[in-house]
């Protein structure tokens, strides 16, 4: 947990839960997905003042829902196609949850040949549609992926946006017969986080971010440097 950027405390996360769904293909790029959710989920303080809680567990269960469409050409560095995911999550106290609340997420990034280099876009966005989310379900920002130049999770709050744009020179080919190559490139991010758990109310939070990345032998390769506002 951070408060302005200085680190508060440290928790280990554990869950587990079970789960019945029903869904439905669309062709080879949609699908849905809707049933219910029960479990447990904790968090125990490994470093950090002793004023903050301790050990907290509560009960989770509630209805969830998701929709993914994906017609890109592969996984990772692809060259054309659009990902999308939904993920909506109502917590109901009839199903065991400890309290009852809503979550609504969204992303979708969609990419843009250059020749045989590659640019993307990426917009997303989450809402507790006004209600009260608890701590382990609040909306994070802060890494290499959602927003460079912040720690991992470092903005927690009740609702978010962000946007990215982001353009990869291939400098390498590894392997032409398998897709095999190293990019490097620029990716320029805005984001902003409301509802924050550190009570800020910070004006939107702008990246650059210069990234080295590729299809290797060895599977994905990923490494960035970054600066944030």
């Amino acid at each position: 947990l951070f408060d302005d950027g200085e680190t508060l405390a440290r928790y280990q996360f554990s869950s587990g839960w079970g789960y019945l769904d029903a869904g439905r293909v669309f062709g080879n790029t949609g699908e849905l997905r809707a049933g219910v959710r029960v479990g447990v989920q904790a968090a125990d303080r490994d470093i950090g003042s002793p004023d903050r809680p301790g050990n907290v567990r509560e009960d989770y269960g509630g209805l969830a829902a998701r929709y993914t469409f994906d017609s890109r050409d592969r996984d990772v560095l692809w060259q054309r196609g659009l990902i999308a995911r939904m993920t909506y999550f109502h917590s109901a106290e009839a199903l065991g949850g400890d309290s009852d609340y809503d979550r609504f997420e969204g992303t979708a990034t969609i990419a843009l040949p250059f020749r045989r280099n590659g640019g993307y876009l990426r917009v997303s966005g989450g809402s507790s549609l006004d209600t009260t989310l608890p701590l382990y379900d609040l909306f994070t920002l802060g890494g290499p992926v959602s927003l460079p130049g912040l720690s991992l999770g470092e903005l927690r709050g009740s609702s978010y946006w962000s946007a990215q744009a982001s353009y990869l020179q291939r400098i390498a080919d590894i392997s032409y017969v398998f897709g095999q190559s190293i990019y490097a490139g620029l990716a320029l991010t805005a984001a902003d986080m409301s509802g924050r758990l550190d009570g800020g109310n910070a004006q939107p939070t702008y990246s650059a971010a210069f990234v080295l990345a590729g299809r290797t032998p060895l599977g994905p390769l990923s490494l960035s440097l970054s600066g944030t506002t």
